[in-house]
């Protein structure tokens, strides 16, 4: 059977970094992106209050023109780190004082834009570059307006921390990244393991090695439990096929006796002929005896044909009852992970929705807008699509698991009420999943029970609906109803295939005769109306070449 790549192992390690890796991008651009908008803010602040207890120093000086009592009061301002320059300009726009006066240079125009705006109901104006903050605002006094401060605050502490916080937010990223994903590998190989030798086991059970050893037992769990489950149905199997074979040894021993005893009836026809021709008074007994040991030869024949379609029979019973047990055994065992795997993709959907709000909650709305925000709102969508087709090939498998159930759950001896439409639509499912090209109509009265084997009745269906497929039809109906005459029930399968002609139709129902070919048992049919006659009911065909052809199942109504 052909393995994808990217199987079970793949899925989760790359769920698992997907997550690990937006957990990461969080961490490592949201945090600095954060704290350098607080230490901008915070920047911005102490810029202007700098800027106004300074416009205030040097009011007086502005009022009189006193130059050298501005540059008294901006002397002040030195000793502080992060000042770049300070310029006072009287209204005319003559500078008055300054400190650093060359590191105001390439910022000229800027001043120059910010000095000539109107500050008409504004305190201040700032401009931020990636260098420094810039603060310009009116020199006043007494209400009176005697120029302009403009102010610069580098920004190269504030970088440099931002700096940092960035690259701690990478180290942490990359450490959360190469920590959970190996954590992940570790587990899931861990989980995986006994699960490809449990494959490789089936995979050699599936080519007829049955000779293996049992598979070990890994854990305690799930996993443990069907590798148990495992182990005792291959060693049903076992004892199944030994006791098959045991019986096709002592059938094989009996057509050996046969075949002795044809040799003895055919020497003593030898000897009959040979007193025939020395007493020709005894002919009239010789040919008596004759035509009875030739009688006793049909007879022997058609129980050698009654043997052979029993053991056939009982091969076919036994091998569907085996793989009935077995399939059910590992139906029942894959719906407890599958459901794992459907309460995990729903937690991780709900995971990723409380991030997403999370998120968007620390922001204020500008922020929400942002292309970094929107990015982020993007790999949240992505995750969730991903988790939905997750989701939907789980249900998936969950559905398919139920139809296999549902087929094989009737696996069992003696008669009990059926649901016919039910068993139908089961059949139909199961018929659906081999010939997906053909269509199946069904028209079944929802309310018919009756007496009957579950299993058997569903083999007889699908018998029915494989034959129709292998015989070319593209269209099955299914039509069951209730007869008026309230005792029995009508069930026709019709196809549009290429029909049999009369002289086929004779033999469709003798065990042994096929038309397909070597490589077919020739007993689908006949097992069917042994089955249905079992049943108290009778099997009718109709087909004609290029007509189709329809069977037609009347059955008591005795539920």
């Amino acid at each position: 059977m052909h393995q994808s790549f990217f199987g079970i192992k793949q899925k989760f390690i790359t769920l698992a970094l997907v997550l690990l890796l937006a957990v990461s991008v969080f961490v490592a651009w949201f945090f600095p992106m954060h704290q350098e908008s607080e230490m901008s803010s915070y920047l911005n602040q102490k810029a202007f209050v700098l800027a106004q207890v300074t416009a205030y120093g040097t009011a007086s000086g502005m009022m009189f023109d006193d130059t050298v009592s501005v540059k008294n009061a901006l002397e002040g301002l030195k000793t502080l780190p992060d000042v770049q320059f300070v310029l006072a300009f009287n209204t005319q726009g003559v500078q008055m004082g300054a400190i650093n006066k060359h590191n105001a240079v390439p910022f000229r125009d800027i001043i120059q834009r910010l000095c000539s705006s109107d500050f008409q109901g504004i305190t201040h104006l700032t401009h931020e570059t990636s260098d420094v903050t810039i603060v310009v605002l009116p020199i006043m006094l007494q209400g009176a307006m005697h120029g302009q401060l403009a102010l610069g605050l580098t920004r190269t502490f504030l970088m440099q921390d931002v700096r940092k916080s960035r690259r701690l937010g990478i180290m942490v990223s990359i450490a959360i990244l190469l920590c959970g994903g190996l954590v992940f590998f570790w587990q899931t190989s861990r989980l995986v393991r006994p699960i490809q030798t449990l494959e490789a086991a089936a995979s050699k059970v599936a080519r007829g090695e049955l000779d293996i050893a049992d598979v070990p037992i890994a854990s305690p769990d799930e996993i443990g439990t069907l590798t148990q489950v495992f182990n005792q149905m291959v060693g049903n199997l076992r004892v199944y096929i030994a006791q098959i074979q045991q019986q096709t040894r002592e059938l094989s021993a009996l057509n050996y006796q046969l075949k002795d005893n044809n040799l003895d009836l055919a020497a003593a026809n030898e000897e009959i002929q040979r007193q025939i021709e020395v007493q020709t008074e005894q002919a009239r007994e010789i040919e008596l005896a004759n035509t009875e040991l030739q009688e006793k030869n049909m007879a022997l024949d058609e129980a050698m044909k009654e043997l052979q379609a029993a053991q056939s029979q009982l091969v076919q019973s036994e091998r569907m009852n085996a793989a009935g047990m077995l399939t059910a055994g590992v139906m029942h065992e894959i719906n407890n992970p599958n459901a794992a795997i459907l309460s995990a993709l729903y937690e991780t959907e709900q995971t990723i929705q409380k991030i997403h709000e999370y998120f968007f909650a620390l922001l204020d709305e500008s922020s929400k807008q942002t292309k970094r925000a929107q990015n982020f709102a993007a790999l949240c969508a992505d995750a969730d699509q991903t988790l939905a087709v997750a989701n939907k090939a789980a249900q998936r498998v969950k559905n398919i698991v139920a139809n296999l159930q549902n087929f094989t759950k009737h696996q069992r001896d003696g008669m009990y009420t059926v649901n016919l439409p039910e068993e139908i639509i089961s059949t139909v499912e199961i018929f659906r999943y081999q010939f997906k090209a053909i269509a199946v109509h069904v028209e079944v009265e929802s309310d018919i029970r009756m007496t009957g084997n579950a299993g058997e009745l569903n083999q007889v269906f699908l018998n029915l609906m494989v034959n129709a497929a292998q015989a070319g039809a593209s269209t099955i109906d299914v039509r069951g109803r209730k007869n008026d005459d309230k005792h029995t029930i009508t069930l026709e399968i019709a196809d549009n295939g290429q029909g049999m002609d009369e002289k086929v139709k004779k033999h469709i129902f003798e065990a042994f005769f096929s038309t397909k070919g070597t490589g077919n048992s020739g007993l689908g049919l006949s097992i069917s109306k042994q089955i249905i006659e079992r049943h108290g009911a009778s099997l009718h065909v109709e087909s004609s070449i290029g007509k189709g052809t329809i069977f037609t199942l009347t059955f008591p109504r005795t539920a």
